[in-house]
């Protein structure tokens, strides 16, 4: 764990995947593989049969960030429906404007129907906007969330990891 208690899961020049307060956290700046869509999965099922109810998953989706692939989404599809009845929320960021940033919140949308979720689920053009959106709901569960400027410190420790595995 670092100092603001993000622990990495899965790290390449396209993600960062990370714990952090018994939430799974994903920052995607590139296009999700299979592979790193596997392991967000992974942490999603093992963190919310550990706090049913009480575990988020935080996004950030990057301006570079290009839509999933078929395979991505049905990994994603998947693990949405084994833990809707346990997930408090989603919360997702889209950085960025236009078309391509319109796009991205259309999937999240899409995967969002073929889900059927029981969970919250929005997406926000900000982290600060995400994070009031999610706050309440994990307040309300019960669960611990952290400060505004924690869970940026948070994302910008994952996105300080995408940065280094891009400059190896």
């Amino acid at each position: 764990m670092t100092e603001d208690n993000l622990r990495l899961v899965s790290v390449s020049p396209a993600h960062a995947i990370g714990e952090w307060r018994g939430h799974a956290l994903v920052d995607w700046q590139l296009r999700p593989s299979p592979e790193s869509a596997r392991e967000l999965a992974q942490l999603m099922e093992r963190l919310s049969s550990l706090r049913p109810g009480r575990a988020c998953l935080l996004v950030r989706v990057g301006p570079q960030a290009m839509l999933p692939e078929d395979a991505v989404r049905g990994v994603l599809v998947g693990v949405g429906r084994r833990v809707r009845d346990s997930l408090c929320c989603i919360g997702v960021t889209v950085e960025g404007t236009g078309f391509s940033a319109a796009a991205v919140r259309g999937v999240i949308t899409g995967l969002a129907l073929a889900v059927g979720q029981s969970f919250a689920m929005r997406s926000h053009a900000t982290l600060a906007e995400m994070n009031a959106w999610v706050r309440p709901r994990l307040l309300a569960a019960r669960a611990d969330f952290g400060t505004d400027s924690e869970v940026l410190a948070a994302f910008s420790g994952m996105l300080a990891a995408v940065r280094a595995a891009t400059a190896r």
